[in-house]
């Protein structure tokens, strides 16, 4: 698919791709939008190539979504850069729903790495 013909997909998705940005995103409209418009940035330099294997659609969310965890991954490292290294401050899992939390977040690291293997079949 040459550059005009991808264009032309990715304004006639546009609509349902911000959508889905939106659910990877947490509803967050400013991160949504960066994660799209890397999305599509990532689609028309060729870092993203459609195949043909699936629909159209249905391959660019899934480039939205991987879009979408990098960039939560990225901002997890930042953040774990950023945390103090001698914090005086009780430790995290003395904390009253810290099992919880990491249980939920675990879930949820589970739960993106199956759609990304089945995204890939």
């Amino acid at each position: 698919m040459n550059n005009a013909e991808l264009r032309h997909q990715l304004e006639a998705c546009h609509a349902q791709g911000h959508q889905w940005a939106l659910h990877c995103c947490e509803r967050d409209r400013v991160e949504a939008d960066d994660v799209l418009q890397t999305a599509y940035l990532k689609v028309l330099d060729g870092r993203a190539r459609f195949d043909g294997r699936s629909s159209f659609v249905t391959w660019l969310f899934a480039v939205i979504w991987r879009t979408a965890a990098d960039e939560r991954r990225r901002r997890a490292v930042r953040l774990a850069r950023q945390a103090p290294v001698h914090d005086e401050s009780p430790l995290a899992s003395d904390a009253p729903g810290a099992v919880e939390a990491t249980e939920r977040a675990e879930r949820r690291v589970a739960i993106e790495r199956a759609g990304a293997r089945s995204s890939r079949s």
